[in-house]
């Protein structure tokens, strides 16, 4: 399975930005995912909480992975 674009340019959709600069908030949370299932009854407050539980466990790692886009975007309007 491919994830993701190989050393390619392409479109941010609103659902990859979503989930590249989301904050473990519940609402926030449940918005993003709204993006991805094409059954929204998928998205339980059992799972939400559970995606929030999970990302503050693991802040410090999320928040260097967060750093790319931006990383990545400062160097594009240098171009």
């Amino acid at each position: 399975m491919l994830m993701g674009t190989p050393c390619d340019k392409f479109l941010m959709t609103p659902g990859l930005r979503a989930g590249w600069f989301y904050t473990p908030d519940r609402e926030v949370v449940r918005q993003t995912m709204a993006h991805f299932p094409h059954d929204p009854s998928f998205i339980t407050d059992e799972l939400v909480d559970e995606l929030v539980d999970d990302y503050r466990a693991t802040a410090g790692e999320v928040e260097a992975l967060a750093q790319w886009p931006r990383a990545l975007a400062a160097l594009e309007a240098v171009r």
